[in-house]
């Protein structure tokens, strides 16, 4: 088993999270006897209802009662129930029991694949989906599972027949990364013409190419702040993201740095953010803020998460030409604990890149996208100025997908890594952890669960809102 894959099976679920809702074909119903018939769809609506235990009393009952393929339907749905109840043994009882008596029954193979993922068994998981496809080659489930276990295992040549099954199916069971997978073959098989996202043109994007692209994507209003000496923070986010996150970042740089500069790009901005950015600027001693704006209609794009994440490239790479000043991209709920110029590489001159790897993950996830540093050397911009081709061209064309802007990432760096100067940053620069001794603290998934992080950005806003308020007019 492969790194990337390894990485998967044990620390994120949400990769088999997208094969776990199995919903057994009506069509075996419609082959039921009368008399077993209504039973069972009674049964089945009490599993749908989330009460296993009484489903499960009742298929016992009904597969003791059948016969032949009829039992093996029970036992089956006995498996579904045993899963969603949390035992596991007693889900690989009832699928062997279901098996034995429907061995050709393509369904209960995919079943048993998506079983044996939860199990974390790769290789008996695949001969099931194996087997399911053999004896139905139109199952789009099965090929899609059979494309995710090739993604995930970094397989990029066998990844592009079964995804293609599974799409030409209509098989929507984990469509991005099967994109992903296809993406990933064709380049890796270098074959590009054939992948699923518009690629940028080799080597330097044309200026002109890219102010074509630019003029596409909705237009930027406010300004760009001065060609002022030292390194800038450059912040994105929507309004949500401006009240909920951006303003605590704000904060936490107020107590932390010296002084600084943040640039805020508002995607979106709602009647009174503006007027609430402003205020929160007189109160800060430290930090220096410009902005600007941009108002999307993100259906001509796709969904506003992926075109959020994926614009601000395309920004960034706007505002380092326009100022000639190096900056440091910041996810909005990120957090500092030391001042930003202890981030290794912070003002070097000797430096185009500075960013966080991960070479264990998948390689939508090696190049992450929650901190990038670009100088604004001929490199440095050549890299922001792929990144942005790339995300600009594929939302303009309607092929966003999520973790597109790390795609974008990983593939800038692999075409042009050889000749950036970059630093590395480690998981002390950006801490998911949250220990003492990192420089920010960032999140991926629970920003508003109770942790060290969130006790730390709840006494920030209690802080600077009661100090705002006590010197609020009138």
């Amino acid at each position: 088993m492969t790194t990337p894959f390894a990485r998967c099976l044990g620390a994120d679920p949400y990769y088999f999270s997208m094969m776990d809702t199995i919903i057994l074909p009506a069509r075996f119903c419609e082959r039921l006897a009368p008399a077993l018939a209504v039973p069972y769809r009674q049964t089945f609506e009490t599993l749908r209802a989330g009460d296993c235990p009484m489903a499960l009393e009742r298929l016992a009952h009904l597969e003791a009662a059948a016969g032949g393929a009829d039992a093996g339907l029970c036992a089956a749905t006995g498996a579904l129930a045993h899963t969603l109840a949390g035992n596991p043994a007693g889900a690989a009882a009832a699928l062997t029991r279901a098996l034995a008596a429907s061995p050709d029954c393509a369904e209960y193979h995919h079943l048993a694949g998506v079983l044996a993922l939860r199990r974390r068994a790769v290789a008996a998981a695949m001969a099931h989906f194996q087997d399911a496809v053999r004896l139905d080659p139109t199952l789009g489930p099965a090929w899609a599972a059979m494309a995710l276990l090739f993604t995930l295992d970094g397989q990029w040549a066998a990844v592009e027949p079964p995804a293609r099954r599974a799409l030409a199916l209509g098989c929507e069971l984990g469509a991005h990364l099967v994109a992903y997978g296809l993406l990933f073959s064709t380049l890796f098989e270098d074959r590009p013409v054939t992948s699923p996202f518009l690629l940028p043109p080799s080597g330097t994007i044309p200026a002109a190419a890219m102010e074509r692209l630019l003029a596409r994507l909705p237009a930027v209003t406010g300004s760009w702040p001065g060609a002022e000496p030292g390194p800038i923070l450059f912040v994105a986010c929507d309004g949500v993201y401006l009240i909920e996150h951006a303003l605590a970042l704000l904060w936490s740089l107020e107590e932390t740095a010296g002084e600084c500069a943040v640039h805020l790009h508002l995607f979106n901005p709602r009647a009174d953010d503006l007027p609430r950015l402003a205020a929160v600027a007189a109160a800060l001693r430290r930090v220096r803020i410009s902005h600007t704006t941009e108002t999307v209609d993100v259906l001509r794009f796709g969904s506003a998460a992926v075109y959020y994440s994926c614009a601000r490239f395309c920004r960034l790479a706007q505002f380092v030409r326009a100022t000639g000043r190096s900056a440091l991209m910041l996810d909005a709920d990120s957090l500092f604990r030391k001042p930003p110029d202890q981030l290794p590489g912070w003002g070097r001159t000797d430096l185009d890149l500075a960013l966080f790897e991960n070479p264990g993950a998948p390689p939508w996830e090696q190049i992450l996208a929650w901190g990038v540093y670009a100088a604004a050397t001929p490199q440095g911009l050549a890299f922001l100025d792929r990144v942005g081709f790339f995300v600009g061209q594929n939302l303009i064309a309607r092929k966003g997908l999520w973790f597109l802007d790390q795609i974008a990432l990983f593939l800038a760096h692999r075409s042009l890594s050889a000749g950036l100067r970059i630093q590395n940053w480690d998981s002390r620069c950006f801490d998911l952890g949250h220990g003492d001794q990192s420089l920010v603290w960032t999140v991926t998934r629970n920003k508003n669960q109770d942790s060290r992080y969130n006790d730390y950005k709840r006494a920030l806003c209690q802080r600077h809102e009661r100090g705002m308020a006590a010197v609020a007019p009138g």
